[in-house]
């Protein structure tokens, strides 16, 4: 059973995570410091634990819906090559802007106030041997944005070692559910007392584990439901809004699972991210989370200079600065939407060989 509006939800969150960036870099620099009670839709940081809340939870639904460890090797073997070949093309067409001299941001930076965070950005030599270097291989240990192709892909870390993380306990706690529960409790444990950004992949995992339990439902079926589903959508928002530090990676995952569990609760908000734009903005999350950096690097930072040239710039011109790089990320994320299909088909078929080279010993496990 698919759940589409957790889609939606992903969708939403990339574009928040684009908008807080646009925000920074032309509307207002450094707001986050004066404004902290920004709601979710400009609020990117909030945005990516809940891209990581639901990593954890969708790489792990599928093994409490069906209960075989199969279902997890699966996606496994797939995640590699689902994230890599995109992460390879976007990295390439980064270090070619570079080679033609299009990121531009070093000076926009400067002369935006953003100093700190987007005049450093391709800041250093690129080559093809480094970037592939990177793509294949640095990208998923290594999150300093100063080296990096693209910067959005700090993420990426979190993402394939928070997800060795979910399948190593999946795969060892099985169909116990006594282990399972100490599998979660050690991971969280453990993340939590490292101050992990993969506690949050952690409860996500935890939260599916939840979700397919008899338990549940109870929920689902209270007179309370839509009290309870407000409630926890109000305390995600504020315990995001009113966080005591910008980065603090326990209370952002705590915000997202709040905010996550009430929208599982809540059939209006369900319908909502259901809906075709919604879906569309999902299909496209990866992509668009992808393209931004490149798109605010030479195209923003180019309009910027052109706008500014040595003074300051009228509101109108930042706002069509603003609106413009929008649309331009957007359209840049629906050409690009083909290689994350590509990295997606390549996964599903590496997936399948090993598969039928080991299907004798491939086994259904069933739960309690």
């Amino acid at each position: 059973m698919r759940e589409p509006y957790l889609d939606g939800l992903r969708g939403w969150a990339a574009i928040a995570v684009v908008l807080h960036h646009l925000l920074h870099i032309t509307i207002f620099p450094g707001w986050r410091n004066y404004l902290p009670a920004i709601p979710f839709f400009a609020d990117g940081t909030f945005a990516v634990f809940v891209f990581f809340v639901l990593s954890g939870y969708v790489l792990s639904a599928g093994f409490f819906k069906t209960g075989q460890r199969a279902v997890v090797v699966d996606l496994a073997l797939r995640r590699y090559f689902r994230l890599t070949i995109p992460i390879l093309v976007i990295s390439a067409i980064g270090a070619a802007m570079m080679y033609a001299g299009w990121m531009v941001n070093g000076h926009a930076g400067y002369a935006a106030g953003s100093w700190f965070w987007w005049s450093y950005f391709y800041q250093f030599e690129p080559s093809v041997a480094d970037m592939l270097n990177f793509s294949l291989y640095r990208v998923y240990v290594d999150a300093n944005a100063m080296t990096s192709y693209n910067s959005s892909l700090w993420t990426m870390p979190v993402e394939m070692q928070g997800s060795i993380a979910v399948f190593a306990v999946l795969l060892v706690a099985g169909g116990s559910r006594s282990a399972r529960l100490a599998g979660h409790a050690l991971l969280l444990g453990a993340t939590w007392w490292l101050d992990s950004s993969i506690f949050a992949l952690a409860l996500g995992c935890a939260l599916a584990d939840f979700r397919y339990s008899r338990h549940f439902h109870q929920f689902e079926v209270s007179e309370k439901r839509v009290m309870l589903s407000r409630l926890m959508i109000l305390s995600g928002l504020m315990l995001a809004a009113m966080r005591w530090e910008d980065n603090s990676p326990v209370q952002l995952a705590f915000a997202s699972l709040a905010l996550i569990f009430g929208v599982m609760l809540n059939d209006g908000v369900r319908r909502a991210l259901s809906a075709p734009i919604s879906q569309w903005v999902g299909r496209l999350s990866f992509s668009i989370y992808l393209v931004q950096i490149p798109v605010m690097c030479s195209f923003t930072a180019w309009g910027f200079m052109a706008l500014y040239q040595g003074h300051g710039i009228s509101a109108l011109s930042l706002l069509a600065l603003f609106v413009s790089s929008f649309a331009l990320i957007m359209l840049s994320a629906m050409a690009f939407y083909p290689v994350e299909k590509l990295g997606i088909m390549v996964g599903r078929k590496f997936s399948q060989a090993i598969f039928k080279l080991a299907r004798p010993t491939v086994l259904p496990l069933r739960t309690e």
